[in-house]
């Protein structure tokens, strides 16, 4: 399908158009707050990669007015094309929040700092209605005009899309947006590349879906979808994430950060409302106000309803919420940093997954480490004598491997159960035993297993892919039995 980049080829692509992705160890919380305090109200759209402004709008006089925010210079208006314009927004913003791009008066706008906002160049695709996105670097968009979709390049070259874009990885050579066979009626996902056919995508078999971000290798797409908290995966397909609870609907997967192992959105609460969150394989789908409360920064009665964008380096964090006095919707901004991410990011050659998803039966979910376990119960979807656990693995390393570690942290809660691990062999197209022992009730047992080169996973553009199951040998099928997984990972060793 989509080609994938190398490692080694898509970070050298991110610091040239990213300028840096070192993440900023500090964690903070900004509400940006209003333009007007008669019509209080701001959305936050696109956070800037450089991490310290976003875009979006606010109500000013009544009508929405682009905008532009930071911690230092507060909110602050970036004005209309015309004075008699009625609306606005910032759709995109550069790496150093200097040039941001938009919609004025239904009109595409630029406004950059020390000259204003003025009309988007461009008139001869027409007349500009939109301008969706801005790269890091501030040298390309992508746009609606009255005479289609292009992708346009301030140094001259345009491009037509054949899809309508929402928004561009970091050198706007993958656009995400959706695809209409039947002039608007109904949409799929997709994802447009110069060198690559349109990939169209439809989730659920619905009236409308859409891509809403892109990573940089084009190889993970997010949903903006208000069905479940689901991604495109280039090698994998559709790819369901957990939710804030077990079946929740009307979640939405809004960004991912550059290196797609950062997503960002918004999940339905078990009472009602939604949350902004943040997903990440090691730690699962989590509430951006909890992580931040656990960093030591309160948020304090504000709500978090929805996190809109996320930095390329994955810390930097825009959303939609409200707090008091008047709870009317207010945007937010804060940062994260990747180590309270990833709590095996210190270990040396650690490949994280990109994910691990249970797919016997009908239960599926993704493995998050420090006792936050998935159990699995005998005589219930999956049933262990027909349906054993399986997980599934993909993960981005070099192209060459001298060794394969698993590590599978596991309980059980009753004794005298015989498990047994197994690999896939994609030579043999069948499953090996390469474990077996007794498991242990109420207690973590690590099982690390060590396999040179051979069949057990797969290597393709820089990406290797791994098969994993753990099954009970005797007894199949043990009444009030419970397996108890908290996580699986790998590591590469170069040869």
């Amino acid at each position: 399908m989509l080609k994938a980049l190398e490692l080694f080829t898509v970070l050298t692509s991110l610091l040239a158009c990213s300028h840096s992705l070192s993440p900023l160890e500090d964690t903070w919380f900004h509400r940006i707050g209003f333009l007007d305090e008669p019509n209080r109200t701001s959305y936050a759209i696109r956070v800037s990669d450089g991490g310290q402004f976003l875009t979006g709008y606010s109500r000013l006089g009544g009508p929405f007015v682009p905008i532009r925010f930071s911690s230092v210079t507060g909110i602050e208006s970036l004005g209309y094309i015309y004075f008699e314009d009625q609306g606005g927004s910032g759709r995109g913003i550069s790496f150093d929040g200097r040039t941001i791009v938009g919609e004025s008066g239904h009109e595409g706008m630029i406004w950059r700092e020390g000259s204003g906002t003025s009309k988007f160049p461009g008139g001869e695709l027409g007349q500009i209605m939109d301008v969706v996105h801005l790269t890091p670097d501030a040298s390309t968009v992508a746009l609606y005009a009255v005479g289609g979709r292009y992708r346009f390049m301030f140094e001259g070259k345009v491009t037509p899309l054949s899809n309508k874009p929402v928004a561009t990885n970091c050198d706007a050579s993958y656009v995400a947006g959706r695809h209409s066979a039947d002039g608007g009626f109904n949409n799929d996902g997709a994802l447009w590349c110069e060198d690559l056919p349109l990939v169209i995508v439809n989730e659920l078999g619905g009236s409308f879906e859409q891509f809403s971000d892109v990573s940089a290798d084009g190889a993970i797409a997010t949903f903006s979808n208000n069905s479940q908290f689901q991604i495109w995966h280039e090698e994998l397909g559709i790819v369901e994430l957990p939710g804030l609870y077990q079946g929740s609907t009307g979640n939405n997967a809004l960004a991912v950060s550059a290196d797609g192992e950062v997503l960002v959105g918004t999940c339905r609460e078990l009472g009602g409302g939604t949350a902004a969150v943040i997903w990440t394989a090691e730690t699962g789908t989590r509430r951006i106000k909890d992580v931040l409360t656990s960093l030591g920064v309160s948020t304090g009665n504000f709500f978090l309803n929805e996190a809109t964008d996320v930095s390329a380096d994955g810390t930097t964090i825009c959303g939609n919420g409200g707090g008091s006095p008047t709870f009317t919707n207010e945007g937010w901004m804060c940062r994260i940093p990747r180590t309270a991410l990833s709590p095996y990011s210190a270990r040396p050659n650690y490949v994280k997954p990109i994910f691990g998803s249970i797919t016997a039966g009908d239960r599926r979910g993704t493995f998050k480490p420090d006792d936050d376990r998935e159990e699995f119960t005998s005589g219930v979807t999956p049933t262990f004598s027909s349906a054993p656990i399986t997980v599934e693995f993909s993960a981005t390393q070099a192209r060459t491997y001298g060794k394969l570690d698993f590590e599978i942290e596991l309980q059980v809660n009753k004794v005298g159960l015989q498990q047994s691990i197994d690999l896939w062999d994609w030579d043999l197209n069948n499953w090996v035993q390469v474990d077996t022992r007794a498991a242990k009730k109420d207690q973590d047992q690590l099982v690390s297993l060590s396999f040179p080169l051979g069949h057990f996973y797969v290597r393709y553009d820089g990406r290797v892919k791994a098969r994993l199951r753990v099954k009970p040998n005797s007894p199949q099928s043990q009444p009030g039995f419970k397996a108890k997984v908290d996580y699986v990972a790998w590591k590469v060793t170069p040869p």
